[in-house]
């Protein structure tokens, strides 16, 4: 499942649907103890299938049992089959015993038995997505230290918090891990304590490291909700949204509406992003994307739906001749002003153009301009584009191409007299034998739909925005 899809759907809904955060509620529709249900992947699976059934929520989040980490670490716990498990007494008060600590295997404890369960529950569900649910790094610190104790440590101590939280996290980030693999579509980071300490406490001590896990797991198809029901949480907003989640969720503590206006919502700033590139505001465009990724707004809808929109609409203004070169231009430019922000970190998360052309004003023709607004527009679609500039000779068209697996040549000509490379381009490609790999475009004043089939090319188009469209059909093809 598309997770970002699956956000931009929850965001754009008319009427937006719950995800509630519960712990234990399937213990009455299945009538069964809390005791029994915890040690049971199969029960957990068949519980969380009876939430779905009876509530239609936004996603389906497992039971919240904020104490299976504390036990993987060798914490002393206490069941009972009507009260939710709790950590009894800690196990940390020195860095002695923080650098002694053993990061868990995964399938310590009921670690591998809430695994199993998300498995389950995972081929049971299949109408939303199913969520796992972890504990925050500072929330599991507490239970290891004593949540009164670390909150003190955090003044006297701070290098035995950090030392602990160091392998906290290197746990919690594996144990996310096994819960992806096992078909988990997300998980729930909940992260309570870090709601009691100060903004600057939190940032320190439970956003930093939240941001580490974070950025390890997440993913286009692995979304990361990160829940606080702390009663602080408004204060702390600027340092929150720096971690990156895909989506954030609070407790009744605080004020919904208050949290909203602290909080901007991602349609806005992408609607920003899109506004200002069709004026042509470079330096706003850079700013705000720059906002979007500090807000933690998914790198690819600040692609697909703030930089590329922005772009697509000039697009279709300058093949219905409402705008012209110029306004094309300044466009382009702001656009590439905020992708060079996006572009190392897309790189870092894997996101890939959608495909590759190679393009090129042909052998004896030097002019540039047509060519130019090919690739403003076909990389205003989500293109990647390899420009060989003016004067390009057939067997540098092949070798680009080869070297860069790209999908389609692109050939641009002003003058009549260089028409007859567009063929060479074609032979070329046939010689090489990847002309039955790749579609040969062609364009530019003199150059007709007649000339096209003449040659033997795949496509003419009279305009660069019309460019760009048949080459992202070509690529999807």
């Amino acid at each position: 499942m598309n997770m970002t899809q699956w956000l931009d759907d929850l965001i754009k809904a008319p009427v937006k649907k719950a995800l509630p955060v519960l712990s234990f509620p399937s213990v009455q529709l299945l009538g069964i103890g809390v005791n029994e249900l915890i040690h049971s992947s199969d029960l957990q699976a068949k519980g969380m299938k009876a939430v779905a059934e009876r509530v239609d929520s936004a996603a389906s989040v497992s039971n919240m049992d904020l104490s299976v980490e504390a036990e993987a670490f060798g914490s002393e716990i206490r069941f009972s089959d009507d009260e939710v498990p709790t950590v009894v007494g800690h196990i940390i008060e020195s860095e002695e015993q923080a650098d002694a600590l053993v990061v868990p295997e995964i399938g310590a404890g009921r670690t591998g038995r809430y695994i199993e369960a998300i498995e389950k529950a995972s081929k049971l569900i299949t109408d939303r997505p199913v969520l796992a649910g972890v504990i925050g790094p500072f929330s599991l610190a507490g239970r290891l230290l004593d949540v009164s104790e670390a909150m003190i440590y955090c003044y006297d101590e701070p290098d035995l918090v950090h030392k602990t939280l160091k392998k906290i996290i290197q746990f919690s980030t594996a144990y996310i891990k096994a819960y992806k693999a096992a078909g988990a579509n997300g998980v729930v980071i909940a992260e309570p304590v870090a709601g009691l300490l100060s903004p600057a406490l939190n940032e320190e001590f439970s956003v930093a490291y939240v941001k580490q896990i974070v950025s390890a797991v997440k993913s286009d198809d692995f979304a990361v909700i990160y829940h606080n029901c702390g009663n602080g949480t408004p204060k702390m907003m600027d340092a929150i949204l720096t971690i990156g989640a895909d989506a954030y969720h609070f407790g009744n503590a605080v004020d919904m509406k208050e949290m909203l206006s602290l909080a901007p919502l991602p349609a806005e700033i992408l609607r920003e992003i899109s506004e200002q590139i069709q004026n042509g505001k470079a330096k706003a465009v850079k700013a705000l994307v720059e906002k979007a990724i500090a807000d933690g707004v998914p790198l690819k809808s600040i692609l697909d739906d703030g930089l590329l929109n922005g772009m697509g609409i000039v697009g279709a203004k300058f093949k219905n001749n409402e705008v012209f070169v110029p306004e094309v231009l300044v466009a382009a430019r702001a656009m590439n002003m905020g992708a060079s922000v996006l572009k190392p970190l897309l790189a870092e998360a894997g996101v890939v153009a959608s495909g590759k052309v190679c393009l090129g004003t042909v052998k004896g023709d030097l002019h540039d301009i047509g060519k130019n607004l090919v690739k403003m527009m076909m990389e205003g679609k989500g293109l990647e584009v390899i420009d060989l500039g003016t004067d390009v000779p057939p067997e540098k068209f092949i070798e680009a191409t080869k070297e860069n697996n790209c999908k389609i040549i692109a050939c641009s000509a002003l003058l009549t007299t260089t028409m007859g490379a567009m063929q060479d381009v074609v032979e070329a490609a046939k010689a090489a034998g990847i002309r039955d790999e790749v579609k040969i475009m062609i364009g530019g004043a003199p150059v007709t739909q007649a000339f096209c089939e003449q040659i033997k090319a795949d496509c003419y188009t009279p305009d660069a925005a019309s460019a760009a469209e048949v080459a992202v059909d070509f690529c999807k093809a």
